[in-house]
């Protein structure tokens, strides 16, 4: 490869790479923002003007100095959400995807120790779809920091070898996710062993937890397609959970996978016992601010800070789909199997400030009716207005009908006999606003 610089600035180095395996040149920007916002912005536009034009084959790399979710934070005050959407806005502008990363998460750190300790992956790479079109092997890597605060960061590609030389690439399209058809048979239910659980709970050998003084205790839930274990959070109760765990393993003869397990404290148990158990078990101790299967795992006095997250998932998936240039009806085919349907999973475990709802809604709005360079927006009147389609007379509205619909649909709704009465809810509700059998 050929690399020729082109300019650079202040927080800046723009340069040419010339590939001669696939014939393209690539435009690299080396990035370091800087970390006031006001500043910071005005280094996204001019990122913008730098990239426009540029090529297809496009590159930006460096120290972002900015988060795209609150995921990519531990420790510290939550990063403001309006410097969150700013950054995600300046990626989704200059149709750029996140190449991602392996090894650790996070690549910046104030290096104190314990809660003190921030953590924030500020570097990445990031690149534009058709580049990593042309390159999909390609990965990134979060090398040691050698006692820096950063930590390197490695562009590489994975090669398949055959007889030890390089044959060619693969990019796995997708796994077996949650849901699938062939989940089920990956896992198996072992009716034979809970009882044990129970028998040691009757023996207080391990104690479950209770919702109130009047309800039993419960020792274990099954929740997805894993197992979610109570005990009091001392060395003796660990200890016979971990005899549990292992006589399990002997009679099926699987084993725990520690790896994929983790352990979660009530907020009043020292921080010295947690660090204790978790080594005793041999599992991470999951915090305040990590998922379980993506839900939020504690629920603070702010539910918006606690809720963020699921307008941000919703968000990066947006603009990933943005970038791919989606036809309209590609749009709505992803908005409703993709879009509503993370939606639906958050909403099916907690209730969800109106709010934020309402955030999210405008979030997928602008993305069916949003546009790209010069391309032409199709959102021409308000929605509200869309909706009065009756004059105070009960007549049509011809002008606006026949302004917002093809010549055919506003013929047939112009057919349609407007009723001399209001429109009313025919199933009432209740005090609450709820609809229920009894109510109707």
């Amino acid at each position: 490869m050929d690399i020729s610089i082109i300019m650079h600035e202040d927080f800046f180095i723009n340069f040419h790479l010339k590939d001669h395996v696939h014939q393209v040149h690539w435009n690299v920007l080396a990035i370091h923002f800087h970390s006031d916002e006001r500043i910071k912005h005005s280094q996204y536009d001019r990122t913008l003007a730098l990239l426009n034009g540029s090529g297809p084959y496009q590159m930006v790399i460096g120290d972002f100095n900015a988060i795209t979710s609150q995921d990519e934070k531990e420790g510290g005050r939550l990063k403001p959400a309006s410097s969150i959407d700013g950054f995600n806005e300046f990626i989704n502008k200059a149709c750029l995807v996140d190449l991602g990363f392996t090894d650790s998460k996070f690549t910046w750190t104030n290096r104190s120790f314990e809660l003190n300790l921030i953590r924030e992956r500020l570097d990445r790479s990031l690149v534009s779809g058709q580049w990593r079109h042309l390159y999909p092997q390609v990965v990134v890597h979060h090398l040691d920091d050698n006692g820096s605060d950063h930590c390197p960061i490695l562009v590489i590609s994975n090669p398949i070898l055959s007889d030890g030389q390089p044959f060619g690439y693969f990019r796995p399209t997708r796994g077996l996710r949650l849901g699938d058809p062939l989940s089920p048979y990956l896992f198996f239910v072992l009716c034979g062993r809970p009882h044990s659980l129970y028998n040691e709970e009757q023996s207080n050998k391990v104690c479950g937890v209770k919702i109130s003084s009047a309800c039993p205790f419960v020792s274990h839930l099954l929740f997805a397609l894993d197992s979610i274990l109570f005990c009091k959070a001392n060395e003796s109760h660990c200890r016979n959970l971990i005899d549990i765990l292992q006589a399990y393993g002997n009679f099926s003869d699987q084993s725990i996978n520690l790896n994929k397990s983790s352990i979660f404290f009530s907020h009043n148990t020292p921080q010295s016992i947690r660090e204790h158990l978790a080594a005793l078990l041999q599992v991470p101790n999951m915090g305040v601010q990590d998922k379980y299967l993506g839900l939020t795992s504690v629920v603070g006095r702010s539910e918006r800070a606690a809720f963020n997250y699921v307008k941000e998932n919703v968000t990066k998936k947006l603009h990933h789909w943005k970038r791919s240039l989606l036809s309209a009806s590609e749009k709505a085919v992803l908005i409703k199997a993709v879009g509503s349907a993370i939606l639906l999973y958050y909403l099916s475990c907690f209730r969800l400030l109106e709010t934020l709802l309402e955030e999210i809604q405008n979030t997928m709005v602008s993305f069916w009716w949003g546009q790209k360079g010069t391309e032409r927006k199709m959102h021409w009147i308000m929605w509200d207005t869309l909706c009065r389609l009756l004059n105070r007379d009960r007549t049509w509205k011809e002008d606006l009908i026949r302004r917002s619909f093809s010549q055919s649909v506003a013929k047939c709704i112009l057919q349609i006999v407007p009723t001399e009465h209001e429109d009313r809810l025919i199933w009432a509700v209740e005090k609450n606003g709820v609809y229920t059998v009894a109510s109707g």
